[in-house]
């Protein structure tokens, strides 16, 4: 039973390219996967990173929900 799914998982299904991603994501997945240091700066690149797309998030739903109440 193990080497049933070793077979599966080591196809084509573990691949990232098997994923419909976009190329970046996928490149970004890539440099992380290349070794400590490296998942080490997109780790800390996503934590500088998201907040400030959570107040662009916020910030984008708050101007469409003003826009759509006081612009008709």
């Amino acid at each position: 039973m193990k080497r049933e799914s070793s077979t599966v998982y080591g196809g084509e299904l573990s691949t990232l390219d098997a994923y419909p991603l976009p190329k970046w994501m996928k490149a970004v997945a890539r440099f992380a996967q290349k070794g400590t240091f490296h998942f080490i700066i997109c780790f800390v690149v996503g934590v500088f990173a998201f907040p400030f797309a959570l107040v662009w998030i916020v910030l984008l739903s708050l101007y469409r929900l003003l826009r759509s109440r006081f612009i008709r």
